[in-house]
């Protein structure tokens, strides 16, 4: 049951920022928030960057869903 809730809240949050990245959302490409990684990325950069953590984060939430990997508490 844990691992279906983690994997359903890592695709979300995978998906969003996918979604940020592409479409350019103000509110995760802001300076204010992320100023050091856009002047060293470039905001090109910072949207690829925002769209490969997104795929990753997107492919572990798939991984927990299908039970290749498990979250346990110990």
């Amino acid at each position: 049951m844990q691992s279906l809730v983690t994997g359903i809240i890592f695709t979300v949050i995978g998906i969003v920022g996918v979604a940020g990245g592409v479409l350019g959302w103000q509110i995760l490409l802001n300076p204010a928030h992320n100023y050091s990684f856009i002047r060293s990325l470039g905001p090109t950069g910072i949207r690829a960057f925002y769209i490969v953590i997104g795929l990753f984060i997107f492919g572990v939430g798939i991984a927990l869903l299908l039970g290749v990997l498990q979250f346990t508490s110990r």
